[in-house]
């Protein structure tokens, strides 16, 4: 009798494992599953954010701002259309911030008769055609 408890004992935890493993796996998708919506969410209060900098003139701010929450979007999922059309209009958005940085940046260029602010401004502008074209594009 002795032999058949020690052998069901010793037997069990292997049993339990596989229960807990396949357990575990269950709640690593479930978790995966909820970063990827806090990651949704981060974006878009990052969105909000970066829209009322564009609204306050801050330009350079709100381009960190979408670009951060770009990234936080395509962590959260790349395939998702709800997620792609986010991607989209943020990547304009962004487009437009560096268009309205760059015509700043002109204004001060045209000033101080600065080429180092105008060549600031055409890098500014360049970065805007490659994001929209990147937004139109996917």
């Amino acid at each position: 009798m002795r032999f058949i408890i020690a052998l069901f004992v010793v037997n069990t935890p292997l049993f339990s494992a596989e229960i807990i493993t396949n357990e575990g796996k269950d709640d690593a998708a479930k978790i995966e599953i909820v970063l990827r919506q806090q990651r949704e969410l981060e974006a878009d209060q990052l969105i909000l954010t970066a829209d009322k900098n564009m609204k306050g003139g801050s330009y350079f701010e709100a381009i960190e701002t979408y670009k951060k929450a770009i990234s936080l979007y395509l962590k959260s999922s790349a395939s998702e259309k709800r997620i792609i059309n986010k991607v989209r209009k943020s990547r304009l958005s962004l487009a437009n911030s560096y268009k309205l940085y760059a015509e700043q940046i002109l204004k001060q260029a045209e000033k101080e008769s600065s080429v180092e602010l105008f060549n600031k401004a055409k890098g500014l502008l360049n970065e805007a055609s490659k994001t929209a074209k990147l937004a139109v594009k996917n």
